[in-house]
C-alpha cells in the first residue's frame, strides 16, 4: 500500500510569507506544524521514494538535489505522475512519460481544477460524498486556489475551471463566492510586516540555463510603489540577486482589479543583450514594452529595465519559458 505525503515546495520559514495559506489552514483545521515543507525533504530516501508533481512538471531545487537527476538520469522514472498547467518541458523521454500513472498537462486557469478533475472520476464522487467533513476541507482548499488564480472566474478561465468549481460547490452550499474571494484576495495581497526581500521570495522560482541562473518573482505591487515604500530598494534588490548568483532576475507585477488590473515588471540582467531579446520577443508575443532606469546600477554591471505588459493574461507560465529560451540560446 502506498503512502502519499503532501509537500509544500517552500521552506518552513516562508510559511509566514503566505498569509493566505495560514488563513486557509485555520479555516480547515490544519496545524501548520503538521505540514511537510522543503525542510523535511532530506528525511526521505530517494531510492525508495516516488514523486507525483503538481503545478510543475520538472523537479527543481531541493528535490532535484536530493534525487541527483543530473548524475542519475534513470531516476527520472521515479516521477510516477504529473498534473500541471504549465508548458511541458523536455525533461522526460516519450517512454518515460508514457509509463507514468498519470500525465495530465493541459491549459487551465488553475492547476487545482485539474486536480479536481481527477477527483471527479469514478469512484471519486461517491467516496468523497461518504466523507463530508473531510471533503468540506478539501473543497475549501481547492476552490480557494481556483478563485484566486482566475480572479473569481473572470480571468484565464477554461471549461475545466467551470466544471471543477461546480463540482466543489456542491460540498460548500453555504459559501458565497464573491465574499469568499474578496476575503482570500485581501489576505493574499497583504504585505504587512514584510521587507523587500520577503516580498521577492514570497512567490519565487528559479531555473538553470546555459547562460546562468534565472530567478523570477511575482509580486502584488508595482515597481514604482515598491521603490516608494522601500527607500533602500536598490540595495535590497541587489542583495537578493547577488545572494542567489542570478544572471537574470525578472519581477512580474500584478496590480488592481477589473478594468484597473494591469501587469508589468522589471528585468535585472548582466548585459543589455538579454533585455534586447526579451523586449523584442516579449513585445511581439505579449505586448511588453519598457525602458532602462537611470540611477539603478549594481555591482557586476547589471542593468534595470522596467516594463509594462499589454497582454493581461500572460503570467509566469508564459514568461518563464520565453526567458529560459532566450538564455539557453544566448551566444554571449
Amino acid at each position: 500500500m502506498k503512502t502519499y505525503i503532501p509537500l509544500l515546495a517552500i521552506p518552513r520559514a516562508d510559511l509566514s510569507l503566505r498569509p493566505e495559506l495560514l488563513y486557509l489552514f485555520k479555516q480547515t483545521g490544519i496545524d501548520p506544524s503538521d505540514v511537510c515543507t522543503l525542510d523535511d525533504v532530506f528525511t526521505l530516501d530517494p531510492l525508495h521514494t516516488r514523486l507525483l508533481l503538481v503545478d510543475h512538471n520538472v523537479p527543481r531545487g531541493t528535490i532535484h538535489q536530493l534525487f541527483q537527476f543530473d548524475s542519475h538520469p534513470d531516476r527520472k522514472q521515479q516521477v510516477e505522475g504529473i498534473i500541471d498547467h504549465h508548458e511541458q518541458e523536455p525533461f522526460y523521454s516519450t517512454d518515460q512519460r508514457s509509463s507514468m500513472s498519470v500525465h495530465d498537462i493541459q491549459p487551465s486557469g488553475s492547476c487545482c481544477s485539474l486536480v479536481t478533475k481527477h477527483m471527479m472520476q469514478p469512484p471519486g464522487p461517491d467516496l468523497l460524498r461518504s466523507q463530508p467533513e473531510e471533503m468540506h476541507g478539501m473543497a475549501v482548499l481547492l476552490l480557494s486556489a481556483i478563485l484566486i488564480d482566475t480572479a473569481n472566474l473572470t480571468s484565464k478561465v477554461r471549461e475545466i475551471d467551470i466544471l471543477a468549481t461546480k463540482f466543489l460547490s456542491q460540498f460548500l452550499p453555504e459559501l458565497q463566492f464573491g465574499e469568499f474571494y474578496s476575503q482570500m484576495r485581501d489576505v493574499k495581497m497583504s504585505i504587512a510586516g514584510m521587507v523587500l526581500q520577503d516580498i521577492l521570495r514570497r512567490d519565487y522560482k528559479e531555473y538553470d540555463t546555459r547562460d546562468g541562473k534565472l530567478g523570477m518573482s511575482t509580486v502584488t505591487r508595482t515597481i514604482a510603489s515598491l521603490r516608494e515604500q522601500f527607500p533602500d530598494f536598490a540595495t535590497g534588490y541587489a542583495g537578493f540577486v547577488m545572494e542567489r548568483g542570478l544572471a537574470v532576475h525578472i519581477t512580474m507585477t500584478v496590480d488592481g482589479q477589473g478594468e484597473q488590473f494591469h501587469r508589468g515588471g522589471m528585468v535585472v540582467a548582466e548585459n543589455a543583450e538579454f533585455v534586447s531579446k526579451f523586449e523584442e520577443r516579449g513585445g511581439l508575443e505579449y505586448g511588453i514594452y519598457g525602458e532602462f532606469v537611470d540611477g539603478l546600477q549594481m555591482e557586476g554591471g547589471m542593468r534595470w529595465w522596467v516594463y509594462e505588459m499589454k497582454d493581461l493574461s500572460a503570467s509566469c507560465k508564459q514568461i518563464a519559458p520565453l526567458a529560459q529560451e532566450i538564455m539557453n540560446t544566448n551566444k554571449s
